[in-house]
């Protein structure tokens, strides 16, 4: 199960054949592929690059992402989903972690709606865009859902917070100032380590 089946139904049923629930499209989830070609870090790294390659052409120049899509004919919904977006440093930090593929930084992509940027400026504008979203007490807010997708109707007009989303936020702020750091991106290293504290003085 775990040397030979686990990876083989990952790569065929889920970013092959993308057939899970809500994909008989065809469609990737932002979030779901992203989640799947982790299991390649360890023995196929190229499909991991790939997948982390098409999900940030996904991408707004704002930094948010299409909630999924399908790339025959390049559609999908364009969301206010809390957690999608921040997939993308969040994976990006485990290929590199297990890869130490720091060129991979600098390596430039498009966005979905024109222009493009590295790999790095994804990343970093999925994050800031995630910063931009708390509620009057300073919890995340959940958005059409987070990673619960259940959870849709506590806060599609942006009112409903997310504790999950403090915690997942706070985990990939302390990664990727590791990353920041390296790209001398210091300010944005600063402006990480704020929000980082003020998520940590959260009281539910």
């Amino acid at each position: 199960m775990t040397n030979t089946f686990s990876k083989y139904q990952a790569i065929s049923g889920r970013i092959w054949a993308k057939s899970t629930y809500y994909q008989t499209s065809g469609g990737y989830g932002f979030r779901d592929q992203l989640q799947d070609c982790q299991i390649f870090l360890e023995s196929k790294l190229e499909y991991a690059k790939k997948q982390l390659r098409l999900h940030a052409s996904k991408q707004f120049q704002e930094g948010d992402v299409l909630h999924w899509f399908v790339t025959y004919q390049g559609w999908g919904p364009r969301g206010n989903c809390s957690d999608d977006l921040l997939w993308l440093p969040y994976i990006l930090h485990s290929y590199l972690e297990e890869t130490l593929d720091y060129p991979f930084l600098e390596e430039v992509i498009p966005f979905e709606n024109g222009s493009e940027a590295s790999m790095y400026e994804h990343a970093k504008r999925a994050i800031q865009k995630s910063l931009t979203r708390y509620s009057d007490r300073g919890v995340p807010l959940m958005g059409s859902h987070d990673w619960n997708d259940g959870l849709s109707a506590v806060g599609p007009k942006m009112k409903g917070e997310s504790f999950w989303m403090s915690c997942f936020l706070y985990q990939i702020l302390g990664d990727f100032s590791h990353y920041a750091t390296h790209m001398k991106d210091h300010d944005f290293v600063m402006e990480m380590h704020h929000h980082r504290q003020n998520i940590q003085k959260l009281k539910g």
